[in-house]
């Protein structure tokens, strides 16, 4: 996790096939793993993701760069965002990309927190 609009984000976001389907696998900086969110495909790059809990949100991939290095993700109300990478650092030309792309889509930037 690059950057997100949520204070509490998950450290590493995995898109992992689980015996429900394809989900998607959160976890902190300690290595602490949430339950899986599982994703059900709803159209080109949309997913309707349930949480743990139960509840569901929205997730759609905004970009996703040529070597599928980095991806944007959000939801249709703007209101959730995370910036993905497979490095924890470097890319500066892709990171700086993905915050225009969520900008271009109408998010709110300057709420985005970045990971150092």
């Amino acid at each position: 996790m690059r950057g997100s609009f949520e204070a509490e984000a998950p450290a590493t976001v995995a898109f992992v096939d689980s015996t429900g389907g394809p989900a998607f696998q959160l976890c902190d900086e300690a290595g602490t793993c949430e339950g899986l969110w599982l994703a059900t495909p709803t159209g080109q790059g949309r997913f309707a993701l349930t949480r743990p809990d139960g509840s569901t949100r929205d997730l759609w991939v905004l970009w996703v760069d040529e070597g599928f290095r980095t991806a944007v993700i959000g939801n249709p109300a703007g209101d959730f965002g995370w910036i993905l990478d497979r490095a924890p650092k470097g890319g500066a030309d892709r990171i700086k990309a993905a915050q225009e792309i969520l900008d271009f889509n109408g998010y709110d930037i300057s709420q985005l927190r970045m990971r150092k």
